[in-house]
């Protein structure tokens, strides 16, 4: 993936649901936000407080991509 720190983290706030303590608890458990982006939508449900609504969003948007999936 090719993908920026910055335009990671950035993307994470767009994500509906997504606020300050959300983004962090995932930075925190995968180690970056890349690193956020490159798990598979699954693998947001063993963060605390990220629900399938959450990891739904994450499959639809994609760092890559110039706009949403729809």
């Amino acid at each position: 993936m090719n993908i920026t720190p910055l335009t990671a983290a950035l993307l994470l706030h767009t994500l509906p649901g997504l606020g300050p303590v959300r983004i962090k608890k995932l930075i925190d458990h995968f180690g970056s936000p890349e690193k956020v982006w490159g798990s598979p939508p699954n693998k947001w449900l063993a963060v605390k407080g990220i629900g399938e609504k959450h990891s739904f969003d994450q499959a639809r948007v994609s760092p890559n991509a110039d706009r949403v999936k729809k």
